[in-house]
């Protein structure tokens, strides 16, 4: 079976190798590997270059020093691997750059959305890393924005054309790229698609604690609604070892600390701040969170097709959402209202843009009741302090509700459809607004409950454990960095005097081969959606309910340790005195 790994984004090693590694497993399972990379074609601006923080208006100088390191990442891989194949630059010919010019020579910011090459809507794929970057929640773009939009429209029709000559002339049985949401991906994706070509996204995991030791590995854009996968409806029956219980609160751990730049809450402080008194929160008065969320990557995946919108949804936007909740409290002084805005809308250590939403929230969220309160990314309160006083949690699609389900917390969502972080199932939901504020009223009533943990615990497993190939013996975590000025001198010197020491160890250390090698290839040559097709759930160890329920005591245990220490003192009908109660 011939592979096409259309890799051309080399210079991120963290995607670069994991993908490599993959490569590796199909070939020395007998696959003939053909490894396409840029060689530059896309240097007026690329993934690898916003990743590294160089600017879409930087000098040509700085750009070029990603190319470099891209050209550099490719050769250490092509020659650690033995993987051969050409280069986007070198599949283009003239004649696809006169089509180029000549299509872009058509296009307005006005009209670019329709435009279709082959049925492949590449004007849509081009705009994924786009609006991301940009934090747009909307595909309008202004003359501005039009103007910065060019880079990607261009390298999308690059892209367009030497996959479709790339495909024609090696004819390959299957295709895999790192993230097929990447504009350049997709096309290379969608033109496999037509020709009845399998395509695979391969990305790291979602647990903070192994994000890269891990990877997903399915067919299509299935990681998109992970949430609805059908093995999951098996599973969530099966109770779990203590090993992937632990490996869910290694992850809640890591959130905890607030150190990863995909964990945007601010640490845990555990300072004992009187959070009641921040917010206004009244004796006697229940508490609700409202978790909202950041617009742009939904609104992103819909516009590339791997998400759908709920068109039936009771509130199209957060902000009527939101203005509903606002006049849901200003009835009824025995809540207290805390609508967290999430920090992705404003700037911070993986973005540095502020969101077209948090320019409408700041205008919204003004002159509210008494018993209406806004939780700021600037006030830097972590999620999991605040809910210590929090009785029932709000959510429209963040992984916040998924992260204090497994605190035990009652969740209530406005939509089955819009959440994608874990099942609807695990929460409360209310399709019509009768219906969804009944469901806040049912869980003011049930509250807290230790089966909401065992639930999420189960999800977690699903996403975190069973979902995931492992990859640690030849990708494993790196020891933090000493930060002492010795050590980062040496550092210094060090990658002046061989800049790509790292990757060359990392070739010469990976194993000999992958213990997940067999079942990469099986996945792969049956055509499967994911590893779980290929899993025997029958011959899995079987654990018994009672089983679960100690070891899931065990890891709350661990989570109320990293949450309250040794304080002895606990909130009265706090989340303190929830979790330790089962202890």
């Amino acid at each position: 079976m011939k592979i096409l790994a259309f890799a051309p984004h080399s210079a991120i090693w963290v995607h670069a190798f994991p993908e490599a590694l993959v490569a590796e497993a199909l070939k020395k399972s007998g696959h003939e590997i053909v490894y396409v990379s840029c060689g530059g074609q896309f240097n007026a601006y690329c993934i690898p270059m916003s990743a590294a923080g160089v600017a879409i208006d930087a000098s040509s100088a700085d750009k070029d020093q990603v190319c470099k390191k891209c050209t550099a990442h490719r050769d250490i891989i092509r020659s650690g691997f033995s993987f051969s194949g050409p280069d986007v630059i070198d599949v283009i010919t003239d004649e696809d750059r006169v089509a180029v010019a000549q299509v872009l020579s058509t296009l307005t910011r006005h009209n670019y959305i329709d435009l279709e090459l082959d049925q492949i809507p590449v004007g849509r794929y081009a705009l994924y890393e786009f609006l991301i970057n940009h934090k747009k929640d909307s595909v309008v773009l202004t003359e501005a924005e039009w103007q910065r939009f060019q880079p990607e429209l261009t390298n999308a029709l690059y892209a367009f054309y030497a996959c479709r000559r790339l495909l024609d002339d090696e004819k390959p049985d299957r295709v895999m790229v790192y993230n097929s949401f990447y504009s350049v991906n997709h096309v290379c994706c969608e033109l496999a698609a037509q020709r009845g070509i399998p395509h695979y996204f391969i990305h790291a995991g979602n647990n903070l604690a192994n994000r890269m030791q891990t990877l997903f590995v399915t067919r299509g854009y299935t990681i998109a609604s992970w949430n609805r996968n059908p093995h999951w409806n098996t599973y969530r029956e099966i109770p779990c070892s203590q090993a992937l219980l632990s490996t869910v609160t290694e992850h809640v751990l890591a959130l905890f600390s607030g150190l990863d730049v995909f964990a945007y809450s601010a640490p845990l402080a555990n300072k004992g701040h009187d959070l009641k008194s921040k917010f206004g929160v009244r004796p006697g008065q229940k508490v609700l969170m409202a978790t909202m969320s950041s617009s742009d990557e939904r609104v992103a995946a819909e516009a590339i097709g791997v998400q759908f919108p709920d068109n039936e949804c009771q509130f199209p936007t957060q902000v009527e959402w939101v203005s509903a909740l606002i006049d849901f409290a200003r009835g009824r002084p025995d809540l207290c209202l805390i609508l967290r805005v999430h920090p992705r809308n404003f700037p911070n250590r993986r973005e540095k843009v502020k969101s077209a939403q948090a320019e409408v929230l700041e205008k919204v969220l003004q002159d509210l009741p008494d018993n209406v309160r806004v939780n700021w990314p600037a006030d830097h309160i972590s999620i999991y302090d605040l809910a210590e006083i929090v009785d029932v949690v709000l959510n429209g699609w963040s992984n916040a509700g998924k992260e204090m389900s497994l605190l035990g917390l009652p969740v209530v969502l406005y939509s089955p459809h819009l959440v994608t972080s874990h099942p609807s199932t695990l929460n409360y939901v209310g399709a019509t607004r009768t219906e969804y504020f009944s469901q806040i009223e049912r869980a003011l009533a049930d509250g807290w409950s230790f089966e909401n943990i065992r639930k999420a615990y189960r999800w977690c497993a699903f996403e975190y454990g069973r979902s995931l190939i492992d990859i640690s013996e030849s990708f494993p975590k790196r020891s933090p960095l000493s930060t002492n000025f010795g050590a980062r001198v040496v550092r210094r010197l060090g990658r002046a005097v061989s800049p790509y020491r790292q990757q060359h160890v990392d070739i010469r250390n990976r194993a000999g081969e992958l213990k997940a090698q067999a079942l990469i290839n099986k996945v792969i040559s049956n055509g499967s959606g994911s590893l779980l097709d290929e899993v025997d759930v029958a011959a899995q160890e079987q654990i018994t309910v009672a089983q679960e329920t100690t070891y899931l005591k065990n890891e709350i245990r661990r989570l109320v340790g990293a949450m309250y220490g040794d304080k002895a003192e606990m909130t009265k009908g706090g989340l303190s005195e929830k979790l330790r109660s089962i202890l």
